[in-house]
């Protein structure tokens, strides 16, 4: 071989060579050439933002509606528009106050007197073993009944029990005996309220008639 043969292979050898280093160096290089499939990719991190809190109004306070019924249409005991019962729950004024408070109209009083004590003492003779001394005084709305037994044996809640005091009236209070220095006194006072319903002497009477009546159709109440 002359020595232009062997000059021309190796310019040959090198040329070949230079061209393989060159598609070595583009496939390494990164983002280059197609992608391989499996191939993992870098992964982005998403930082959320928080969202702002907004500002809640202020709490208000709870404030309780009255009833239509507890509308307080006047304080005047001699007003038609007087109501205790509304005065008693709208204002927390007891019954033993209201009664006290209220001046004695005759127009209400003497009738309402008779018709409670002649319905309380037929209950109590049909329902105790004794008759206790029974006393009412009303006023203008609103009556204090005494119930007072002459022998510290006798059972004066039994008594109590045989009034059925749901059926009088909607609003009572029991407490003892408040008249007379005697303490060796028996008894009980009760204080009853009535609606502008109940009031009318005629709506009353109707009410007691009925229970009146209950009373009859089952003697096992009595």
């Amino acid at each position: 071989m002359t020595r232009r043969s062997i000059l021309l292979v190796t310019i040959t050898g090198l040329g070949a060579l230079s061209a393989f280093l060159l598609r070595t160096h583009r496939e390494a290089a990164p983002g280059s050439g197609p992608e391989r499939t499996g191939e993992a990719r870098p992964s982005t991190t998403v930082t959320a933002t928080p969202p702002s809190r907004s500002r809640l109004p202020p709490a208000r306070p709870v404030t309780a509606v009255a009833k239509s019924s507890d509308v307080i249409a006047s304080r005047d005991p001699t007003s038609k528009a007087y109501d205790p019962v509304v005065l008693n729950r709208a204002m927390d004024l007891s019954p033993l106050e209201l009664f006290d408070t209220e001046p004695r109209d005759p127009a209400f009083a003497e009738p309402r007197e008779r018709a409670l004590r002649e319905r309380i003492l037929e209950r109590l003779r049909a329902r105790i073993d004794f008759v206790p001394q029974v006393d009412v005084r009303c006023h203008t709305s609103s009556c204090e009944l005494t119930i007072e037994s002459g022998r510290a044996g006798d059972n004066l809640d039994e008594a109590l029990q045989a009034i059925d005091l749901p059926v009088l009236s909607e609003t009572t209070t029991v407490g003892p005996l408040r008249h007379g220095a005697d303490t060796s006194r028996n008894g009980i006072s009760i204080v009853i309220l009535y609606s502008v319903a109940l009031r009318d002497h005629a709506a009353y009477e109707q009410l007691l008639r009925q229970h009146e009546k209950r009373d009859a159709r089952d003697p096992s109440s009595r």
